[in-house]
Protein backbone atom coordinates (compact mmCIF):
# COMPACT_ATOMS: atom_id res chain seq x y z
CA UNK A 1 0.00 0.00 0.00
CA UNK A 2 1.03 3.57 -0.80
CA UNK A 3 2.61 5.37 2.58
CA UNK A 4 2.30 9.02 1.15
CA UNK A 5 -0.83 10.36 -0.73
CA UNK A 6 1.33 12.54 -3.28
CA UNK A 7 5.07 13.03 -3.85
CA UNK A 8 6.23 16.65 -4.88
CA UNK A 9 9.54 15.94 -6.77
CA UNK A 10 12.58 18.05 -7.35
CA UNK A 11 14.38 17.15 -10.25
CA UNK A 12 17.33 18.65 -9.14
CA UNK A 13 18.93 15.91 -6.70
CA UNK A 14 22.43 15.52 -5.22
CA UNK A 15 22.82 12.16 -7.30
CA UNK A 16 20.71 12.72 -9.50
CA UNK A 17 19.28 15.11 -12.40
CA UNK A 18 16.21 15.77 -15.01
CA UNK A 19 14.08 13.12 -16.31
CA UNK A 20 15.83 10.30 -14.81
CA UNK A 21 15.30 11.76 -11.52
CA UNK A 22 11.46 11.24 -12.06
CA UNK A 23 11.83 8.01 -13.99
CA UNK A 24 13.85 6.90 -11.07
CA UNK A 25 11.23 7.72 -8.32
CA UNK A 26 8.64 6.84 -10.34
CA UNK A 27 9.78 3.15 -10.68
CA UNK A 28 9.16 2.61 -6.91
CA UNK A 29 6.21 4.05 -6.29
CA UNK A 30 4.14 3.66 -9.84
CA UNK A 31 0.86 3.84 -8.10
CA UNK A 32 1.87 7.37 -6.33
CA UNK A 33 0.86 10.37 -7.75
CA UNK A 34 4.18 12.65 -8.53
CA UNK A 35 4.26 16.52 -9.25
CA UNK A 36 7.52 17.42 -10.74
CA UNK A 37 9.29 20.77 -9.59
CA UNK A 38 12.22 22.59 -11.64
CA UNK A 39 14.02 25.14 -11.92
CA UNK A 40 13.81 25.03 -15.50
CA UNK A 41 10.97 26.59 -17.62
CA UNK A 42 11.26 24.11 -20.24
CA UNK A 43 7.94 23.29 -21.90
CA UNK A 44 9.74 20.06 -23.59
CA UNK A 45 11.56 18.59 -20.05
CA UNK A 46 7.73 19.53 -18.76
CA UNK A 47 6.26 17.58 -21.55
CA UNK A 48 8.22 14.48 -21.43
CA UNK A 49 7.51 14.48 -17.56
CA UNK A 50 4.31 14.08 -17.83
CA UNK A 51 4.22 11.39 -20.85
CA UNK A 52 6.02 9.61 -18.64
CA UNK A 53 3.72 9.39 -15.89
CA UNK A 54 3.73 12.62 -13.74
CA UNK A 55 0.59 14.43 -12.81
CA UNK A 56 2.13 18.01 -13.44
CA UNK A 57 5.06 19.80 -13.91
CA UNK A 58 5.55 22.83 -11.73
CA UNK A 59 8.49 25.96 -12.32
CA UNK A 60 9.80 26.99 -8.92
CA UNK A 61 9.31 30.69 -8.43
CA UNK A 62 6.23 30.32 -10.58
CA UNK A 63 3.89 28.98 -8.01
CA UNK A 64 1.68 29.98 -5.44
CA UNK A 65 -0.26 28.45 -2.79
CA UNK A 66 -3.69 28.24 -4.81
CA UNK A 67 -2.01 26.74 -8.01
CA UNK A 68 0.15 24.73 -5.28
CA UNK A 69 -3.39 23.53 -4.16
CA UNK A 70 -5.04 22.96 -7.53
CA UNK A 71 -1.84 20.81 -8.79
CA UNK A 72 -2.18 18.51 -5.50
CA UNK A 73 -5.87 17.96 -5.80
CA UNK A 74 -5.97 17.52 -8.92
CA UNK A 75 -3.01 14.95 -9.16
CA UNK A 76 -4.64 12.73 -6.75
CA UNK A 77 -7.96 12.76 -8.12
CA UNK A 78 -6.68 12.05 -11.61
CA UNK A 79 -4.53 8.93 -10.14
CA UNK A 80 -7.28 7.82 -7.70
CA UNK A 81 -8.98 7.45 -11.65
CA UNK A 82 -6.49 6.09 -13.21
CA UNK A 83 -6.34 3.17 -10.38
CA UNK A 84 -10.50 2.50 -10.65
CA UNK A 85 -9.79 2.27 -14.64
CA UNK A 86 -7.00 -0.08 -14.03
CA UNK A 87 -9.09 -2.20 -11.66
CA UNK A 88 -12.10 -2.13 -14.09
CA UNK A 89 -9.65 -3.44 -17.38
CA UNK A 90 -8.68 -6.30 -15.23
CA UNK A 91 -11.86 -7.07 -14.14
CA UNK A 92 -13.07 -6.88 -17.67
CA UNK A 93 -9.84 -8.62 -19.05
CA UNK A 94 -10.49 -11.44 -16.56
CA UNK A 95 -14.17 -11.83 -16.75
CA UNK A 96 -13.93 -11.79 -20.68
CA UNK A 97 -11.23 -14.82 -20.73
CA UNK A 98 -13.27 -16.99 -18.64
CA UNK A 99 -16.55 -16.82 -20.05
CA UNK A 100 -17.23 -19.52 -22.35
CA UNK A 101 -18.92 -17.37 -25.38
CA UNK A 102 -16.38 -15.42 -28.25
CA UNK A 103 -15.95 -12.20 -27.65
CA UNK A 104 -14.78 -9.37 -29.97
CA UNK A 105 -14.51 -5.86 -30.12
CA UNK A 106 -13.93 -3.69 -34.21
CA UNK A 107 -13.52 0.19 -34.35
CA UNK A 108 -15.50 2.19 -36.58
CA UNK A 109 -13.45 0.65 -39.78
CA UNK A 110 -14.80 -3.20 -38.62
CA UNK A 111 -10.90 -3.58 -37.78
CA UNK A 112 -10.51 -6.15 -34.56
CA UNK A 113 -9.26 -4.37 -31.48
CA UNK A 114 -10.33 -7.05 -28.87
CA UNK A 115 -10.49 -11.04 -29.04
CA UNK A 116 -10.84 -12.93 -26.02
CA UNK A 117 -8.61 -16.45 -26.07
CA UNK A 118 -11.99 -18.67 -26.44
CA UNK A 119 -12.29 -16.43 -30.56
CA UNK A 120 -8.53 -17.70 -30.80
CA UNK A 121 -8.78 -20.72 -30.44
CA UNK A 122 -11.96 -20.77 -32.78
CA UNK A 123 -9.95 -19.13 -35.72
CA UNK A 124 -6.71 -20.95 -34.75
CA UNK A 125 -5.35 -17.61 -34.75
CA UNK A 126 -2.63 -15.55 -31.99
CA UNK A 127 -4.45 -12.92 -30.89
CA UNK A 128 -1.55 -10.50 -32.13
CA UNK A 129 -2.55 -11.98 -35.51
CA UNK A 130 -6.02 -10.61 -35.06
CA UNK A 131 -5.45 -7.15 -34.28
CA UNK A 132 -6.00 -4.66 -36.72
CA UNK A 133 -7.52 -7.09 -39.30
CA UNK A 134 -10.63 -7.09 -40.19
CA UNK A 135 -13.87 -10.29 -41.43
CA UNK A 136 -12.73 -10.48 -44.91
CA UNK A 137 -9.18 -11.79 -43.63
CA UNK A 138 -10.95 -14.68 -41.69
CA UNK A 139 -14.35 -15.51 -43.01
CA UNK A 140 -15.80 -15.90 -47.23
CA UNK A 141 -16.38 -12.62 -48.42
CA UNK A 142 -20.43 -12.56 -48.52
CA UNK A 143 -20.21 -13.55 -44.75
CA UNK A 144 -17.72 -10.97 -43.56
CA UNK A 145 -19.48 -8.54 -45.84
CA UNK A 146 -22.40 -9.41 -43.84
CA UNK A 147 -20.86 -9.42 -40.35
CA UNK A 148 -19.80 -5.61 -41.26
CA UNK A 149 -22.65 -4.78 -42.59
CA UNK A 150 -24.96 -5.79 -39.19
CA UNK A 151 -21.57 -3.55 -37.57
CA UNK A 152 -22.69 -0.63 -39.76
CA UNK A 153 -26.43 -1.01 -38.90
CA UNK A 154 -25.69 -1.30 -34.86
CA UNK A 155 -23.14 1.82 -34.93
CA UNK A 156 -25.87 3.73 -36.94
CA UNK A 157 -29.06 3.29 -35.38
CA UNK A 158 -26.97 2.39 -31.63
CA UNK A 159 -29.58 -0.32 -31.24
CA UNK A 160 -28.50 -3.89 -30.06
CA UNK A 161 -28.14 -6.17 -32.60
CA UNK A 162 -29.48 -9.90 -31.53
CA UNK A 163 -30.06 -13.04 -33.98
CA UNK A 164 -29.21 -16.72 -34.51
CA UNK A 165 -27.24 -17.05 -37.55
CA UNK A 166 -25.10 -19.30 -39.57
CA UNK A 167 -21.48 -18.89 -38.99
CA UNK A 168 -18.14 -20.49 -40.71
CA UNK A 169 -14.58 -20.48 -40.45
CA UNK A 170 -12.14 -21.46 -42.93
CA UNK A 171 -11.50 -25.46 -42.89
CA UNK A 172 -15.31 -26.15 -41.06
CA UNK A 173 -18.42 -26.78 -41.30
CA UNK A 174 -20.89 -24.19 -41.13
CA UNK A 175 -22.61 -23.96 -37.84
CA UNK A 176 -25.08 -21.77 -35.79
CA UNK A 177 -24.54 -19.06 -33.54
CA UNK A 178 -26.38 -16.89 -31.31
CA UNK A 179 -25.47 -13.33 -31.99
CA UNK A 180 -25.19 -10.22 -30.14
CA UNK A 181 -24.13 -7.04 -31.23
CA UNK A 182 -23.77 -3.94 -29.14
CA UNK A 183 -22.39 -0.37 -29.89
CA UNK A 184 -19.00 0.57 -28.06
CA UNK A 185 -19.52 4.64 -26.77
CA UNK A 186 -15.95 6.76 -25.43
CA UNK A 187 -16.20 9.50 -22.53
CA UNK A 188 -18.29 11.76 -24.83
CA UNK A 189 -20.89 9.69 -25.76
CA UNK A 190 -19.83 8.98 -29.26
CA UNK A 191 -19.62 5.19 -30.76
CA UNK A 192 -16.59 4.24 -31.43
CA UNK A 193 -16.85 0.65 -32.64
CA UNK A 194 -19.25 -2.08 -31.60
CA UNK A 195 -18.66 -5.53 -29.46
CA UNK A 196 -19.40 -8.60 -30.72
CA UNK A 197 -20.30 -12.02 -28.29
CA UNK A 198 -21.38 -14.78 -29.77
CA UNK A 199 -22.12 -18.89 -28.93
CA UNK A 200 -22.67 -21.70 -30.60
CA UNK A 201 -26.25 -22.96 -30.52
CA UNK A 202 -26.17 -25.44 -33.65
CA UNK A 203 -27.33 -28.30 -31.35
CA UNK A 204 -30.66 -26.48 -30.16
CA UNK A 205 -31.35 -25.20 -33.75
CA UNK A 206 -31.29 -28.71 -35.13
CA UNK A 207 -33.26 -30.08 -32.69
CA UNK A 208 -35.79 -27.05 -33.46
CA UNK A 209 -35.59 -27.75 -36.94
CA UNK A 210 -36.17 -31.67 -36.41
CA UNK A 211 -39.09 -30.84 -34.31
CA UNK A 212 -40.60 -28.96 -37.08
CA UNK A 213 -40.04 -31.59 -39.64
CA UNK A 214 -41.86 -34.33 -37.38
CA UNK A 215 -44.98 -31.95 -36.43
CA UNK A 216 -45.01 -31.21 -40.34
CA UNK A 217 -44.81 -34.65 -41.27
CA UNK A 218 -48.22 -35.22 -39.12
Amino acid sequence: DNIYDIVLLDLTLPDTHGLETFKAVYARIPDTPIIVLSGLDDENMAIRAVNSGAQDYLVKGQVDHSLLFRSVRYGIERKHVERKLRESEAFYQSLVENLPQNIIRKDVNGRFTFANQRFCAELGVPPEEIIGKTDFDFFEPAMAAKYQEDDRKVMHTGEIYDAVEEHATSGREPNYVQVVKTPIYDDTGQIIGTQIIFWDVTEKKRAEENLRQAHNEL
